[in-house]
């Protein structure tokens, strides 16, 4: 049986809990528009629940570092949250 997005977020989150937001992005800048957006969905539908998005914290510098060394930066920002909430495309992101 599958279960909406909100069931799973109401069941899976408590107020003030720190949620990472992953989808892929390599780079590209079109990726920005459709984070936001999906952020902005988020915290209207679920405004108690931190939601962060390596993207846009981090996205400004996929071409000034390395890729396992923005890799370890997504890693370090991923381990401070109690959640991780993982977008269609996942699997195929490099």
């Amino acid at each position: 049986m599958a279960m909406s997005l909100g069931k799973i977020l109401s069941d899976m989150c408590q107020d003030g809990m720190p949620v990472y937001v992953a989808q892929p992005f390599g780079g590209d800048t079109n990726v920005y528009k459709v984070a936001r957006r999906i952020m902005r969905d988020l915290i209207k539908n679920y405004p108690r629940v931190v939601f962060i998005s390596p993207i846009l914290q981090y996205g400004y510098m996929y071409e000034d570092v390395e890729y396992i060394e923005g890799l370890e930066i997504c890693i370090n920002l991923l381990r401070r949250c109690d959640r991780l909430l993982l977008l269609p495309g996942w699997k195929e992101s490099r």
